[in-house]
């Protein structure tokens, strides 16, 4: 199996996870955009219920709180985007957050 279609279906695993239900927005950093962009349609996305992608640094800046959605959290594990995480945790402003590494 090549890298490409692993990721491929790492992140369909991700936004179609049976735990998420109903709309999603999809969050992520410089890096894993990169992945999701040469790996993964955004037709591919969207038809799994996501409405919104974002990267995190932008979700800890937003004011007005989107709680009928579920955040899917795709992010490396670094210090900086654990601080990022904890910051936006600490002020939800989604339903619920579904984080994977």
């Amino acid at each position: 199996m090549d890298l490409a279609k692993a990721l491929s279906g790492y992140v369909q695993r991700i936004v179609t996870h049976r735990s998420i239900s109903g709309m999603r927005v999809l969050i992520l950093d410089d890096f894993t955009t990169q992945i999701v962009a040469m790996t993964t349609s955004l037709g591919e996305v969207l038809s799994s219920d996501v409405f919104l992608v974002e990267l995190l640094a932008s979700t800890v800046l937003r004011v007005e709180p989107m709680t009928h959605l579920s955040a899917v959290v795709f992010v490396r594990p670094t210090p900086a985007n654990i601080a990022a995480l904890a910051r936006e945790l600490g002020s939800p402003k989604f339903k619920d957050y579904h984080i994977f590494f």
